[in-house]
Order: C-alpha cells, then structure tokens, then sequence
C-alpha cells in the first residue's frame, strides 16, 4: 500500500515520492488531506503506486537487499576474503581498460530459455524485445530482482507492444544502472517521449520512470537509447538492466469512433 506523509524529519528513504507514496511538501492538514483525495479518485495513480512501491520497498529493505548491502560492505573492507565466506552468488565484471573499478557488483548470470515476452507485461497487450537487447537471465534476489531481466545494450535497443485494440495508459519501466551519467530516452515510432537521467548507478538500487502513451491496434514499436555503457566480461556494452516493462490501462478512456473528432 502507498505511503503518504509530510516531508519534515523522520527516514527520507521511507517515502519515494511519486514512487513509493506520496511527499506532502506543505505541514498542514489540508494539503495532507487534497493528496489523499487526489489518490482517492484516481484509482489509476493509486495502482501505480501500488506497484512501484512494491518494487522499491523489495529492492530497499527486503532481507535480500540487507544480505546484499552486507556481503558489499565486507567485500570493499576485505572480510570476505579474510573470513573466506562463501558467497551466494557470484558477481563479476570486467571492465574497460583504463576505466576505474565498478564499487557496485555487476551481476551477469547465465542465460536461460529463450521468452522474450517475460520483461514486458499489461493487460490485453503482448511484448517482445526485438534487437538490441541482451539473452533473457534468470532472476537475482540477491539483490531483490525475482523476475527474469535483460540488459540494454548500448546504444540503442528496440522492443514491440501488440495491443488487441487502441489503448491508452501509462509505461512504467524499471531498471538498474551501473554507470555514472547515464540518460535514458524513449522513443516511439520515431518521436521522443521521455528523456530522462538515470540517478541511481548502483546494481542494487532500482530507477522508476513513468511515461504516457498511446497504443494502436496491432503492433506498436518502440526503442531505449542510452548514452554510456559498461562491458562485462563477453565484450558487450551493457546500458542498463531491465527489471520490467508494464503497460498500465487508462480505463475511463474511449478510443473516437468512426467520424467524430477530440474536442
């Protein structure tokens, strides 16, 4: 359930605002009250929430994320090593020649079958990553990824949402970032919906943007553009991490019929 809260004292990182709840700026209850029946009535923001505060909560303060935090914590002070602790899982890196060492574990597993549709999911749509878009990999709890991911792969990757008839609703994709100054763009049909930079560059830390579209009836195209890369140890230029791609309906929309106009 999303959180909402005033923005004075407490954990900062209890509330996301606009991704885990809602951060009420002004210290009065009627500014409290005009966001609570804001989400009140727009039961379609308060899905959203409902669903990007999961991930951020499982990414944040889950018993996975806390065994990740800790294993990195013994592992940059040597206690891994000294202790000779075995490892749940294994995250290796290489990286460019000259380039400094990733302090974040850059985890890269092995490929499993072939489902391209897994990273993108909604209602009454189907999606398919179609080129530029590493093999799909199995989940990581580790560090609180428990669905099959993708990397991006730099520069550019394309993927396809088929809807079953015209639709409109939001695209909410979640990723991870392992490099510093990284921008995300997203395209569709060759115009530019979102550009957006990606804050969080570690691999345990997941980013969160939301954007409106508009879906035709059949097969709609869109791409990721990213700006910079990390390779790993089979030379590809990895951007970022795809947790998910998620369609999520406007439902009080109605596509025009035949012969009327938007006013």
């Amino acid at each position: 359930t999303p959180a909402i809260g005033y923005g004075v004292g407490g954990v900062k990182e209890a509330i996301l605002n606009r991704v885990s709840g809602r951060v009420v700026t002004q210290k009065t209850p009627e500014a409290l009250a005009k966001v609570i029946k804001e989400l009140y009535y727009d039961r379609h923001k308060l899905d959203l929430l409902g669903k990007t505060a999961a991930i951020y909560i499982a990414n944040h303060f889950s018993l996975q994320s806390s065994y990740h935090s800790f294993m990195v914590a013994l592992d940059q002070s040597g206690w891994v090593d000294k202790l000779q602790i075995p490892r749940a899982s294994k995250f290796l890196v290489d990286s460019p020649v000259g380039s400094a060492k990733l302090t974040q574990p850059l985890a890269i597993k092995s490929g499993i079958a072939k489902n391209n549709s897994s990273i993108i999911s909604g209602v009454g749509i189907q999606g398919y990553t179609r080129q530029g878009f590493g093999e799909l990999e199995q989940p990581l709890p580790d560090i609180g990824i428990f669905r099959p991911i993708q990397w991006l792969l730099w520069p550019e990757g394309e993927f396809a949402i088929i809807a079953s008839n015209p639709r409109k609703g939001q695209l909410v994709i979640a990723c991870r970032n392992v490099s510093q100054g990284q921008f995300l763009e997203v395209w569709q049909q060759g115009k530019l919906l979102l550009r957006v930079a990606v804050h969080h560059c570690g691999i345990d830390q997941v980013n969160v943007f939301t954007l409106p579209i508009s879906l035709l009836e059949g097969v709609n195209l869109f791409s990721l553009k990213t700006e910079t890369y990390h390779v790993d140890q089979s030379n590809r230029h990895l951007a970022v991490l795809i947790e998910g791609i998620t369609f999520t309906e406007q439902l009080d929309w109605e596509p025009l019929r035949e012969g009327s106009q938007e006013s």
